[in-house]
């Protein structure tokens, strides 16, 4: 199986099948890829593309493990998690003997990807049972449904009659729905990626990214019932802002702490300011790890937007006294 082939859920496999999870893509893979094809990489970062692969396998080694119990799993995922995103940020990139890798961080999202990459790994039967007892689920980075709407009387073509607009969702999960429109001159079949959780991932979380992720998730509310939208970063670049006067359900610093500022990261794009900051950079990032509690509030967020069918039985119901 290659690394972008689609699984295809069915559920008398699935119950029958030990690793149950779903895994639809590869998009840090790819850039490591396009990134060690890339003509412009230094001679000096290409030489390391055995010892990048080697870290990331071992990554991918335990983010793959069948045997841990949940907890120990969820654990076991964040510390390497942790570990692999420390190489490729300090080891790699900004101790690199080049410019290249550090002033192209922004194109060649090598960093933001390992979330990407990562989160797509919490949807497990251990952590999250209930996306298991669906058909037809789809996992990661996809185009979602996001609304429909209809063109003028006098429009002719079927694209402007009639038109299914979509959300690129760094993570989400749901279902592949098929539908067929008929508008008695033309008649369409669709498929729709209809999202029941997504979470935009960001590296850093300005204001205008707050902003941009509040419309997304007004449009998704309104268009899916029920279903959850995070934003997730690793470090804050503005003032909080309650989420709860938006329509995103909850705004998640997985490490807990603000972006080192501007002033400081100034001297970090020539290697001489990178060599003398690296003490202080080191320090920074390991004194503030992604942190386990955020991922196990994903995860519970996750189970909130995807309930098992019998998760909440009717004796159960009565016997807390409301539903």
């Amino acid at each position: 199986m290659t690394p972008n082939t689609k699984v295809v859920i069915n559920l008398a496999t699935l119950r029958n099948v030990a690793q149950q999870r779903i895994l639809m893509k590869t998009p840090h893979r790819d850039k490591l890829v396009a990134l060690f094809n890339n003509s412009k990489l230094p001679i000096s970062d290409k030489q390391k593309k055995n010892l990048v692969f080697d870290r990331y396998n071992r990554w991918m080694s335990v983010l793959e493990e069948k045997n841990a119990s949940g907890s120990d799993y969820l654990g076991n995922l964040v510390d390497a998690t942790n570990e692999y995103k420390n190489f490729i940020d300090l080891d790699f990139i900004f101790s690199s003997d080049e410019d290249f890798l550090y002033r192209q961080k922004g194109q060649l999202k090598l960093d933001n990807t390992i979330l990407e990459e990562c989160m797509p790994y919490l949807v497990d039967q251990r952590l999250v049972p209930g996306p298991f007892s669906k058909s037809n689920v789809f996992v990661g980075d996809e185009g979602c449904y996001a609304g429909l709407f209809f063109g003028t009387w006098l429009a002719e073509d079927s694209g402007d009659r009639i038109f299914i607009k979509q959300k690129n969702q760094d993570f989400a999960v749901g279902k592949t729905i098929k539908i067929s429109i008929k508008d008695g001159e033309t008649l369409e079949h669709r498929d729709l990626k209809v999202a029941y959780f997504a979470a935009e991932l960001k590296t850093n979380l300005d204001k205008t990214m707050f902003q941009e992720a509040s419309a997304t998730a007004s449009e998704l509310k309104s268009n899916v019932q029920n279903s959850k939208y995070l934003l997730v970063c690793e470090w804050l670049d503005m003032t909080p802002i309650d989420s709860s006067t938006t329509s995103i359900d909850s705004v998640i610093v997985l490490r807990k702490a603000k972006r080192i500022n501007s002033n400081k990261r100034s001297s970090f794009s020539t290697v001489e300011g990178r060599k003398k900051s690296y003490d202080d950079y080191k320090a920074f990032i390991l004194s503030n790890p992604l942190d386990k509690a955020m991922f196990e509030y994903i995860v519970e967020m996750l189970n909130e937007a995807l309930p098992s069918p019998d998760s909440v039985s009717d004796e159960l119901k009565l016997q807390r006294g409301y539903f």
